[in-house]
This record gives structure tokens, sequence and C-alpha cells, in this order.
């Protein structure tokens, strides 16, 4: 019985090390594997070299084709180029030729432009999609870095912010108007173990972009980055313009206009309310007087949501689920932002400075509802302006037909 025994544990004891030799190898012939490629870079994606490093041959020779394709013309192209180059530029070494500056380039602009997958650039220009993820984010982290303090601009003084009144009054018959403060959800993936963090009241996962625009559709402040959880007011209560709103670092104009009325942000019902940031009247039981300042107010905040429609028709990456990780997405979406306000220039680059505004990502955003009422202050000003626009030097022969049409 103890012969058996023993010869039983010796059977075991052998198995075991033989099922050890044998998970030994195999782990060795899969590391094996993992070390060695077959080739380096696939023929089927070196075919690259004989198309001249463009997604289609001849396509700058094509300007009309060439715009359709990045969304902007050669000369933009060019000068986005020279301003990054040495950024997302690689070392030739003696294992390959790196691929150029212009090329990545032009994969990210058309990322930005179609929306499409990197699959698909992957088939349209012949570049591994591994490579692509990584020079995607890279080349939207150098446009945000090396234009976003000349492109997006937020006024430092009382005469600047003057201005943007003054184009308010011109362009939208809103004299007090300073810019229109709205936010954007953007779309994303389901974040792993995110939970409903990213999940907006839209039935969608997204990220917010809170902008400040002015009367000429460019965005002169963006914070980036809170989860599509909170609201724009919750969003607004832990970002960095509402911190400078409160202590005034903003240098908005401290003289009122000549009517009695502060100069002053616009914003929707979702935000609070105060003498520097103003909303409608509610909706219901308005009188002909309110209706009128709805539809002049409502016309002015227009041109963020207005700012908002051209940006996304031009990057369709803001229309569909961007599937990069967090950090990639909100370069893209920073990206996006700068060439908007780029391309709306026109070649005209000015001097100018704004500090990068951090993002709320890690922040308690809840869904605030802000200061919906009012202090008084706030309230008779609204009045005011209401007056001013319904009998006073403010009225518009337009506003009749539109505030009252059925």
């Amino acid at each position: 019985m103890a012969g058996k025994k023993r010869l039983a544990k010796a059977t075991m004891i052998s198995y075991i090390f033989d099922k050890a030799e044998e998970d030994a190898e195999r782990e060795a012939e899969i590391q094996e594997k993992r070390r060695t490629r077959s080739v380096w870079v696939k023929p089927w994606l070196m075919a690259r070299e004989t198309r001249d490093y463009t997604v289609y041959p001849g396509i700058e020779e094509d300007p009309v084709k060439f715009k359709e394709s990045f969304r902007m013309n050669q000369d933009m192209f060019e000068f986005i180029l020279s301003r990054i180059k040495d950024k997302i530029s690689k070392q030739t070494t003696s294992m390959r030729t790196p691929i150029p500056a212009r090329l990545r380039l032009q994969v990210t602009l058309r990322f930005l432009a179609a929306g499409c997958s990197f699959k698909v650039l992957e088939e349209a220009f012949r570049i591994s999609y591994s490579a692509i993820s990584m020079i995607v984010p890279e080349v939207c982290d150098a446009i945000w870095s090396e234009l976003s303090a000349e492109q997006i601009k937020c006024p430092q003084s009382e005469e600047e912010w003057l201005t943007k009144a003054k184009a308010f009054e011109t362009k939208w018959d809103y004299p007090f108007g300073l810019g229109a403060l709205d936010g954007k959800h953007c779309l994303v993936k389901a974040y792993g173990n995110s939970g409903s963090l990213f999940y907006s009241y839209k039935q969608s996962f997204s990220i917010v972009l809170l902008a400040l625009a002015d009367a000429d559709y460019k965005f002169i402040y963006v914070d980036i980055g809170a989860p599509g959880s909170g609201n724009d007011a919750g969003v607004m209560q832990v970002s960095s313009l509402n911190e400078a709103l409160r202590s005034g670092a903003l240098n908005l104009p401290s003289l009122p206009h000549y009517i009695g009325v502060e100069y002053h942000l616009i914003g929707d019902d979702a935000f609070g309310f105060t003498t520097r940031l103003v909303k409608p009247y509610p909706s219901r039981g308005l009188t002909a007087e309110q209706r009128i300042f709805n539809y002049r107010l409502s016309r002015a905040r227009r041109v963020v949501e207005n700012a908002f429609g051209i940006k996304s028709s031009k990057f369709r990456i803001l229309r569909t689920p961007n599937h990069q990780s967090y950090d990639n997405c909100v370069k893209t979406i920073k990206a996006t932002t700068v060439l908007h306000n780029l391309l709306l220039e026109k070649h005209e680059l000015p001097d100018g400075f704004m500090e990068e505004t951090t993002s709320t990502f890690g922040q308690p955003v809840v869904s605030l509802p802000g200061n919906r009422v009012g202090n008084r202050e706030a309230r008779v000003q609204r009045d005011k302006m209401a007056k001013y626009f319904f009998s006073g030097d403010g009225q518009t022969h337009f506003q009749w037909s539109k505030a009252f049409h059925p």
C-alpha cells in the first residue's frame, strides 16, 4: 500500500515538472514570435514612396481638391507647416527614413476634416494604423502649443472689451455684449471604467467645450475637457473664466453704457444670472417688452452657436464619436479650435497673447442650477434693456416681425 502511494506521488511530481517544462517552452515560443518580425514595414505600405507622399497623386496641383480634402488652401497649409515643422519632424536614422512632417500634417488635417477612422487613413496614405495613432495627437498638440497664443486671445484691457462691444452693436444690434457664452458636447467613445461620467443628457458620451465667442464667430476663451455629465452651468462654475469674472481679473469695462447697463457676457437659460452674465426672461407669460428683449439677446447670443456650426462643418471629427483616448480627444478639440480661428483670419495673423486654460477634468462637476433668478440689480438691469429695445433708441425695424412671428 505504501509502495503504491510512493509511486503515485512520484508520478504526480513528474507530471508537474513536465507540465512546467511545456509551459516554459510554449512561453518561449510566444516571446520569440513577438520579437521576430517578418518585415519592418509591410510592402503595400512602402508603396507610398512612389506617390510623392500625398493622399492623391498631384493633389497639390488641384487647388479645389486640396481645399476640399484639408479644409484650407495651400498657402495656409504651408504657413501651418512652417510653424510646427520643427515640433513634428523626426530624425533620420540608419534603420529607416522617418515619415516627413508634410505628410504628418496632411494625415492629421484629413482626420480632422473627414472624421474617418485610422483604418481608412491607413489605406489612403499607406501609413500603418499604429503610426497614425501617434501622429495625430502629436500634430494636434503642436498646433495648439504653437498657435493658440496668437489665435485664441481674450481681451486684456477695458479698451479691448469695448471694441468687442462695438462689434456686437454694429453687427448684431446689441450694444452691451462683450461675448456669447455656451457649451458644446463633442462626441467621444465610452471610456473604460468611467461609468456614467461622460454620459450626457443627449444620450451619448461626450466632452464639453465651453467657449466664449465674439461678434465675428471667433473664440476668445475656451475650456476643454469637462465630462459630458455636467451641464453648462456646472462647467462654468469650475472654469477659470468664472473665477476671473468673480475676482474682476477680466478687466471688464468699469463704466456702464449710457442707459445705466453694465457691459456683460451673453448666456442662455442654463447659466447663472448676474449683471455681468445676462440671460433671457423665462419663456412663460412674457410681455411684449420681454419678448422683444429675448429675441434681441438671443440674436446676439447666436454667434457662439454659429461658431460651433462653422467649426463642426469644416472639421467633421466633431460630428462623429472620437475613438481616441481622453487626452488625445482633448488635443483634437484644441487643434480644431485654433484652426477655426486661424481660417477666419484669412491669412491675417495679428499679435496677441492668452494664458492657456486648464482642463476641468477630474474636478467635481455637478449639475449646478446657478443663480437662475438673479439678484435685484440684475433684474433691474434686464428690465432697462427690455425698455430700451422696446421703445427707446435701441429698437430696430425688423424686431417686431421676428419676435412676434407665429
